[in-house]
């Protein structure tokens, strides 16, 4: 790959990774932990088993993995994370929902998809780590 399409590429992941991680940590995830009471007995949320742990998981994993994505620190694992918590969201929590009210939930679940396989991108924490691992490795 030519080092100028490279850079576009490295751009564009790193992009995505802050736009889909901040929208899904600041915008999701801390709304949710600022308001707990008001999530954790929302209707939909309630009449799912273990209500209240999944209601838990789900702020955590929007806000913390959210905030890991947008600075590619264990990306793959934040972004697996994400992509069950918006699959559960818009096909269980929002499954009599119109599909108006799980579009979002599935388009971020699309680009956490890319990310997923796509890898952080060299533009991140993860690229950093792994750069310093193996200029220290013997191997």
């Amino acid at each position: 790959m030519k080092r100028a399409q490279r850079l576009r590429t490295d751009l564009a992941v790193c992009g995505l990774r802050l736009w889909v991680g901040l929208n899904l940590a600041l915008g999701h995830g801390l709304p949710k932990l600022q308001d707990q009471d008001t999530f954790l007995t929302d209707e939909r949320l309630r009449e799912l088993p273990w209500s209240e742990t999944l209601g838990w998981a789900s702020m955590l994993s929007l806000f913390g993995g959210g905030l890991l994505l947008a600075v590619g620190l264990l990306t793959r694992t934040a972004a697996g994370f994400l992509l069950a918590t918006l699959l559960g969201a818009a096909l269980i929590a929002l499954q009599d929902a119109p599909f108006v009210e799980r579009e979002l939930a599935l388009t971020y679940a699309v680009a956490l998809l890319v990310l997923l396989v796509h890898g952080p991108g060299t533009l991140s924490v993860d690229q950093t780590i792994e750069k310093r691992r193996r200029s220290r490795s013997p191997w």
